[in-house]
């Protein structure tokens, strides 16, 4: 499997396509790299051959730069997963991945989309979950992150007439 270098830029069209067992391989590879519970190639395999679970990529050049992965239950899109080439963040992959998502959605007149994130990490007080959304509003010491990540989020969330529910232990 051949990887996408550090700092390559990605160059013609983000071309979204369906992805096939042949594809997995690669896909779990990324997920290795991107999560800390990833699937693994037999969980990918029994879930292509579902009806209602959709894999797509793209793939520059033939190698896989970012995925999605979609389950497709009546009147919703869940998306389970989505990966980014941590070296590609940053060109619009996971931007083109998203609106291919949104596409299939009023394609097939699913009346929404779920997207849901999870971590590990050691949660969040009353006062930062109040203030999470906030621009600027960080827990990081000075210097190590602009506060910006959420309050992105939930602006690119609202255009899309979404909401934003934060559960936190």
């Amino acid at each position: 499997m051949s990887e996408i270098s550090s700092g390559s830029p990605l160059t013609g069209d983000l071309n979204v396509e369906s992805l096939t067992p042949a594809d997995i391989e690669a896909v779990v590879a990324l997920e290795r790299q991107c999560f800390s519970s990833p699937w693994d190639e037999v969980l990918y395999t029994a879930a292509l051959g579902r009806p209602f679970f959709r894999l797509w990529g793209i793939k520059p050049a033939g190698v896989l730069a970012g995925y999605v992965s979609v389950y497709h239950l009546g009147a919703e899109l869940e998306i389970i997963n989505i990966a980014v080439n941590p070296n590609q963040r940053r060109q619009g992959v996971g931007g083109a991945l998203l609106r291919h998502v949104r596409a299939e959605a009023r394609a097939s007149s699913a009346e929404r989309i779920i997207l849901e994130v999870c971590d590990n990490g050691i949660g969040m007080t009353g006062e930062e979950r109040e203030r999470c959304m906030d621009p600027f509003f960080t827990t990081k010491p000075v210097g190590e992150g602009t506060g910006l990540g959420l309050s992105i989020l939930y602006g690119i969330v609202k255009d899309f007439r979404g909401h934003v529910e934060i559960e936190t232990e």
